[in-house]
C-alpha cells in the first residue's frame, strides 16, 4: 500500500487562507481497474473521505469528480491511498477555488509519496 501525499500551508501558492474549497479529479490511465482511498484532513479533522473505484480505459467511468469539498481556509493535507508505487497508472489534479474563482491546480507530481506498507 502507498500514500501519497499533498500539503496546503499558509506558505503555499495560493495560501490556504484564500482557498475556500477544492475539487478532485482522478482518471484511470492504467491497463486494469484502480482502486483508490482520498482523505483530506485539516485541523480540525477529516473534510473527505471517499473510497473509490475507476474502470480501466477500455471500460466506462474512468474519471471520478469530487466537487466542491470546503476547507474553511484552514491549512489541509490530502491522501491517496492506493496499492500502487507510483502514481503513473492515475491522472490526478487538484483545482483550488476561493468561491467559483479557479485560484490554482495541483496535479499528481506535486503528490509526494508518503510511505509503503507491504
Amino acid at each position: 500500500m502507498s500514500v501519497f501525499r499533498l500539503d496546503i500551508s499558509e506558505s503555499s501558492t495560493p495560501a490556504s487562507h484564500f482557498i475556500e474549497s477544492f475539487d478532485v479529479q482522478l482518471h484511470n490511465q492504467g491497463r486494469e481497474d484502480l482502486d483508490m482511498i482520498v482523505q483530506a484532513f485539516d485541523q480540525n479533522g477529516s473534510m473527505l473521505l471517499a473510497s473509490l473505484h475507476l474502470n480501466s480505459p477500455s471500460a466506462p467511468d474512468m474519471t471520478v469528480m469530487l466537487r466542491g469539498v470546503q476547507t474553511n481556509r484552514q491549512p489541509f493535507f490530502i491522501h491517496l491511498v492506493t496499492g500502487m508505487e507510483q502514481l503513473v497508472a492515475a491522472a490526478v489534479s487538484v483545482t483550488l477555488r476561493s468561491q467559483r474563482d479557479v485560484l490554482g491546480t495541483a496535479d499528481g507530481q506535486l503528490f509526494v509519496r508518503q510511505h509503503d506498507r507491504r
